[in-house]
């Protein structure tokens, strides 16, 4: 890992410079706050190339704020050189770094607008409370005033004090917002509001902080360690703060979401954190009803613009889920093949915006990647159920749509070459063969091309731009029900395309490639054999990064021995994967071995070439099932 990136996350723009100002790190907002990308900056441009800093003259020396020990943050201007960047007011710090020995600088800035906007939202209830304090230095002068008569006048003050507790603790609890404070030591204090009790679950006074907010065992380092880099401050808390739990898991099913504010001593140090909890069940249940609607539009139009395909793909459903029924039955012994199934299942769904199967689906492999068989048993119920309420939600629109028969698109010279063998044959097997080969062959572009949605999906939420599909030889027929497994799988290579292959733009116009990247179909019938090719032009494979992935993932079997292109071929390996944590698109090392295992139950082949830099080529070749290779041999 880079020993700077655990500043990515923050807010705050965090440059880290040499002594002549040339740039060793930016983070994201550093990034934007220059108008320019890590990589352009990096290595490549000094700071005072870009910026002005108000009463910070470049170049650094020894009298320079910050040059030996940190500074506090100043409030400064920040002046951009060039129309790319930003100007702004901000709040600066300069610090040295110390490690590794080399001679390196922070310069870490904070956009003053954005403190001001914090400040902002608890004014009037600052405001209210200076009421309060106007009020007791008040009463402090006129029990001066009257000393008289202390005994009655402290008594009188004593209850209007009291009253205005009162009053303060009922609007608090009026705002139906928990507040509760704990300390450095993760224990909680005994101010909190009614409110707490319902929305955490539990009186809070004396408790740790951890056990109040749920925090679970495989987490509970990973929060202390974030509780005591918060109160020693390396960073200034506004940036801290948001690496601590955000939502609280409630038993009840509310939504509660949680924010962190400091209390601090006189002379600056923070003494207490204040947690507020906010019920927004209401505004998260609208929200996943906008995604649910948005979720049954996108489905919908699918439907529409693919409905034999999208019938089809809802028809191969049971028989999936009855044969991953029978191999559950010895979960443990067929882990990998129930694996290959539902990832299947789940990437074709996706492609349908069939998202109740999809997240049914991912639901089961997630017990089943735990290892709690009997809850992913008890899964398999609710993904049928998902099944039967996705048909529902579809013939609530078109009416049924399961019982319904096939459409074939025949040309008219199909349909007129079909009459005149009808009027002059004498092969009855053949023009037989011929009818049952035209009542169930599709155009192969037809059967692809719903997958153009499932790939612009990936790639916007990956942050990359990829073309439509470019497809050969897609005028071409197969018979679909052949092979519907088989382009079933190709979910996982369009996937692995999107998410390993094609760069982001701005590193693809770096290299001198168009800033959409190209995924390419070429279909070829020939004999009796159907041969497929997908290519990109992609970042391509890398060999040794992938020998190295199997020594690690493998350790007891030797690959020095391997060439590159038998190295390649292991990416069609069961439990291999090149990434080290699981992600919505890639991880679980299924995908690629679901697809070699649906080429060998039709009796193929496949392979992969790639070119570092250059792109990745896929290639298979599956044989015609009997009509159509007889009618290929009678023709």
């Amino acid at each position: 890992m880079d020993k700077f990136s655990l500043f990515d996350q923050f807010l705050d723009a965090v440059f880290v410079v040499d002594e002549t100002t040339q740039i060793a790190y930016v983070n994201q907002a550093a990034s934007d706050l220059c108008g320019l990308s890590p990589k352009r900056l990096v290595g490549k441009k000094c700071f005072s190339e870009l910026f002005e800093i108000g009463d910070f003259p470049f170049p650094m020396n020894a009298d320079s704020l910050g040059y030996s020990d940190p500074s506090p943050y100043l409030e400064t201007s920040l002046k951009a050189v060039s129309d790319r960047g930003k100007s702004a007011r901000v709040q600066m710090s300069v610090s040295p770094w110390t490690g590794g020995g080399e001679k390196l600088w922070f310069f870490v800035f904070r956009d003053v607008s954005l403190e001001e906007a914090l400040h902002g939202k608890y004014k009037s209830e600052l405001e209210q409370k200076e009421g309060y304090i106007k009020e007791l230095e008040a009463a402090r002068i006129e029990l001066e005033k009257y000393s008289k008569n202390l005994e009655d006048l402290v008594a009188e003050r004593t209850k209007q004090l009291s009253v205005a507790n009162r009053s303060l603790q009922a609007i608090i609890n009026s705002l139906g917002q928990g507040f509760l404070t704990f300390d450095q030591n993760l224990e909680c204090g005994d101010l909190y509001t009614n409110a707490c009790r319902d929305l955490l679950e539990v009186d809070p006074t004396g408790k740790p902080i951890q056990e109040v907010l749920k925090v679970s065992e495989e987490k509970k380092a990973e929060f202390e360690l974030w509780i005591q880099t918060l109160f020693a401050e390396p960073l200034p808390f506004e940036d801290l703060k948001n690496l601590g739990p955000d939502w609280f898991e409630s038993s009840n099913e509310k939504s509660i979401y949680l924010e962190y504010f400091p209390i601090r001593e006189e002379n600056g140090k923070l003494s207490d954190v204040v947690v507020v909890a906010t019920d927004k069940t209401g505004e998260v249940a609208a929200q996943n009803e906008l995604d649910a609607e948005k979720s049954l539009v996108e489905m919908i139009l699918k439907f529409v613009k693919g409905r034999s395909l999208f019938v089809r793909f809802l028809r191969s459903i049971p028989q999936l889920l009855d044969k991953v029924s029978v191999l559950s039955a010895d979960a443990k012994k067929n882990e990998a093949e129930l694996f290959r199934h539902l990832h299947t299942l789940e990437g074709e769904a996706g492609t349908f915006s069939l998202h109740k199967i999809r997240a049914s689906s991912r639901k089961s492999q997630q017990w089943l990647q735990e290892r709690k068989f009997e809850e992913f048993i008890g899964s398999l119920e609710e993904l049928r159920e998902s099944y039967k309420n996705s048909i529902q939600s579809i013939e609530s629109f078109f009416g049924p749509v399961m019982e319904s028969q096939d459409l074939v698109e025949l040309s008219y010279q199909e349909i007129d070459a079909l009459a005149e063998e009808v009027l002059s044959s004498t092969k009855n097997r053949d023009l037989s063969l011929k009818i049952k080969s035209l009542k169930s062959q599709q155009k192969i572009e037809s059967v692809f091309s719903h997958y153009d949605g499932l790939i612009q999906g990936a790639a916007e939420k990956l942050g990359k731009k990829v073309g439509a599909i470019q497809i050969e030889g897609g005028d071409q027929k197969i018979e679909i029900s052949q092979y519907q497994d088989f382009i079933s799988s190709f979910v996982h290579v369009f996937r692995n395309i999107v998410d390993h292959g094609i760069e982001e733009s701005d590193e693809r116009l770096m290299l001198g490639k168009p800033a959409e990247g190209r995924i390419q179909m070429t279909f070829k019938v020939s004999q009796d054999q159907l041969s497929i090719v997908v290519m990109d032009d992609g970042r391509g494979m890398d060999p040794q990064a992938i020998r190295k992935k199997l020594e690690e993932k493998f350790p007891n079997e030797d690959f020095s021995t391997y060439s590159e292109n038998e190295i390649l071929q292991q990416i069609f390996r069961s439990q291999f994967s090149s990434r080290d944590k699981v992600s919505e698109f890639s991880g679980r090392g299924v995908g690629m071995d679901a697809v070699r295992e649906e080429v060998a139950k039709l009796g193929g082949k496949v392979r992969v070439l790639s070119e570092l830099g250059r792109g990745t080529r896929f290639e298979f070749e599956v044989p015609l099932k009997a009509t159509q290779g007889e009618l290929k041999r009678s023709a």
